[in-house]
């Protein structure tokens, strides 16, 4: 079902002639897997915090771009908090709102059926990542990619690296900016690097 082109830096590759609702639908999981991957990735949220990112979400925060959610974990108020972003996290959080056809939440089930089946909001992320990889194995010889190789890829696997590099290294600081890169200048305004990684005196 492909056709073969030539692309504009000059190699050939395959191009899609038609596509069903079912292909669709698969195309559009990929691109919410891969957003939820990268923002999960590169902000240090949690899971849940990802999955109550609403419409909207993108603010300024002493001067950086960063993310409003709210705190799910130990927060028995779930209070609002920000998230220092990037720009290309702010572009994957777009694509998302763009991508949800629901009234206040950017991560919910692509199809009205899928809600119905699930929740409301909110996605199983561990599915939709293995999806990810799943796919991207499945087509990497045709398109040129790398393989991702086989191992337990989870929302927290990204997370505690950072978050306790940020905590408690001599080296925070310049650990945070890793990810973040020109919004970590601002971590002294709330003293992010101390205060991040804390452990949490009930464990």
């Amino acid at each position: 079902g492909f056709a073969s082109i030539t692309r504009s830096d000059g190699p050939t590759g395959p191009w899609r002639r038609q596509i069903t609702r079912t292909e669709l639908a698969a195309e559009l999981r990929m691109i919410r897997a891969a957003c939820y991957i990268f923002v999960a990735a590169l902000s240090m949220m949690r899971d849940s915090e990802i999955q109550e990112i609403g419409r909207d979400a993108i603010v300024s925060h002493y001067g950086s771009p960063a993310i409003r959610s709210r705190r799910i974990k130990h927060d028995r108020g779930r209070s609002a908090h920000r998230w220092w972003i990037t720009e290309p996290v702010a572009e994957a959080i777009q694509v998302l709102e763009r991508l949800s056809r629901h009234p206040t939440h950017i991560v919910v089930p692509m199809s009205s059926t899928a809600r119905r089946q699930e929740r409301d909001t909110g996605i199983t992320a561990a599915n939709d990542i293995d999806f990810f990889i799943e796919t991207v194995n499945a087509s990497a010889a045709r398109l040129g990619l790398t393989r991702i190789p086989q191992g337990p890829i989870r929302p927290h696997v990204s997370r505690p690296p950072m978050s306790g590099n940020a905590a408690r290294d001599p080296a925070g600081p310049s650990a945070l900016a890793i990810p973040l890169r020109p919004p970590a200048r601002r971590s002294p305004a709330n003293r992010l690097p101390p205060g991040y990684g804390q452990r949490d005196p009930s464990w």
